[in-house]
């Protein structure tokens, strides 16, 4: 008997009722940069699903690596996609003084390698939210990549350089000067 072959985007139906919320698809990187004032021990975050449960928190990765004075902390998570139901997670940042982050400080978030948001300590902050989708149209996509087909459509600008292949095809101009060889 043959067996089937595994799943490789396996999917999870949650059933009605159901308190599981297990992601479903690729993992969707998330990195969080902090870099605080002389103040750090002001300084909170967490990450929640579109149900509040806390996925992630200062609570638990400020346990492994604490957050220190004018040192960078860096912490990154691989988030769960839910295109199934297109989950939302919000991004929250507290500082408890009320005066967010002073410079040099900083913060920043980026979403499958791209930049989310960036935050240069200018100050005056209690509480920063980013919110961000895995799946729906906001939610970040990775940098742009290049095709190994050609687009459908012609570009409206000549080649800065010509082609390494010549052409089967006679052009549709002829050309003004004489060629230097015979043909």
């Amino acid at each position: 008997s043959i067996s089937p072959s595994p799943t490789l985007n396996p999917t999870i139906t949650i059933q009605p009722g159901s308190t599981s919320h297990q992601p479903s698809g690729e993992c969707m990187p998330f990195k969080l940069h902090i870099l605080p004032d002389n103040y750090s021990s002001e300084t909170s975050w967490e990450i929640t699903d579109v149900h509040g449960d806390v996925i992630a928190s200062s609570d638990e990765a400020f346990e492994e690596d604490p957050l220190e004075d004018g040192k960078l902390f860096e912490f990154e998570k691989c988030l769960g996609t839910y295109c199934v139901d297109d989950r939302k997670y919000t991004f929250v940042i507290k500082d408890s003084y009320g005066d967010g982050i002073i410079n040099p400080g900083y913060f920043e978030i980026s979403v499958r390698g791209n930049l989310l948001k960036r935050y240069d300590g200018n100050g005056n902050f209690d509480e920063d939210k980013t919110s961000f989708s895995s799946c729906g149209a906001d939610h970040p996509t990775n940098s742009p990549t290049q095709s190994s087909e050609p687009s459908l459509e012609p570009s409206s600008e000549p080649s800065s350089e010509p082609s390494s292949e010549p052409s089967s095809e006679p052009s549709l101009k002829p050309s003004l000067e004489p060629s230097l060889e015979p043909s």
